[in-house]
């Protein structure tokens, strides 16, 4: 799990880092996606925010290096590992384009005070206006403007083309991504740390029926319907079908080439086991606590016999 988080991380930085670094560059006649002259990249100040933008993506990406240590050391507690993880996507987001907005603002309160425009002004209710449209990218990489109709345009920082947000159908796209991500973030957190803090928890209730609980993933199993039950020391190599794998336990739906289906509620290597067998497949349990796991074993074996 590590090796694919930190490998995944790592591309996910590259990408936005050189992105980004490139941005200082004069390129396509752009400088920090605002649109300039070529002769504007003589003026000292423009020089020195394409200075400081190099030194402070640089001590950005630094940062975001050390921010690894965390990812790497919480390998032994995966769920903080995973929430560290997701919240770590957001905020290099938010890091590594930081000193790109701060030098997009500089460069265009100069661009103003100087006048550098690169098309023509055009004349609108009697006042010519400027007609570079860097004023619709606020932050370089999102555009809003309310007199294009177009609901994707060009974009000026990467490839392919972004939304318009100012329009009815760029305005329900960009709330309706924003609220998913938000959402999928905040309930996949919610599902860790739940998964964390809550046990599988073993009952035999009335009617001879034992039941599992746990969220989303609860069991019940009828007496009559056990073929045996054994206390082992190990369990099958499964592949998930729909639950939840960490490196401390499996909780779910699994299959096993040599046993079929198979319904998981345990511990990892935290032995001993109890395999129930049933004329539908399997059900595997353990309690945190072994001595627990051997007295559920003995009551659900004293069960079996008896029915």
């Amino acid at each position: 799990m590590t090796t694919i988080l930190v490998i995944t991380g790592i591309v996910c930085h590259l990408i936005i880092y050189y992105t980004y670094r490139n941005q200082g560059k004069y390129r396509e006649g752009m400088l920090f996606a605002v649109l300039l002259p070529e002769s504007a990249l003589l003026d000292p100040e423009i020089q020195h925010i394409q200075q400081q933008y190099s030194k402070k993506m640089k001590v950005s990406n630094r940062w975001m290096i050390a921010s690894y240590i965390p990812l790497i050391a919480l390998h032994s507690w995966t769920t903080f590992q995973l929430l560290y993880y997701i919240w770590w996507l957001i905020v290099i987001i938010f890091w590594l384009t930081k000193p790109f907005r701060q030098s997009l603002q500089a460069t265009m309160a100069l661009k103003e005070e100087h006048e550098w425009y690169v098309k023509p002004k055009q004349e609108v209710n009697g006042q010519l206006v400027d007609d570079d449209g860097d004023e619709y990218w606020s932050n370089g990489f999102t555009y809003h403007n309310t007199n294009d109709r177009r609901v994707l345009v060009p974009k000026r920082i990467g490839i392919g083309e972004t939304i318009n947000t100012a329009t009815r159908t760029g305005k329900i796209i960009m709330r309706s991504t924003i609220s998913i991500t938000l959402l999928s973030f905040i309930f996949i957190s919610f599902m860790l740390i739940r998964s964390e803090f809550n046990s599988p928890i073993l009952e035999i209730l009335e009617g001879d029926t034992i039941a599992i609980n746990y969220p989303m993933y609860s069991t019940n199993m009828f007496v009559e319907d056990i073929v045996d039950i054994s206390l082992v020391n190990d369990y099958p190599k499964v592949k998930k079908i729909n639950g939840e794998a960490t490196k401390n336990f499996l909780r779910g739906q699994f299959n096993s080439s040599d046993l079929g289906k198979i319904k998981m509620y345990i511990f990892k290597n935290n032995p001993p086991y109890i395999e129930i067998q049933l004329k539908s497949g399997y059900v595997f349990y353990n309690d945190q606590d072994p001595e627990m796991t051997k007295q559920w074993y003995e009551e659900l074996l004293l069960l079996h016999n008896s029915s």
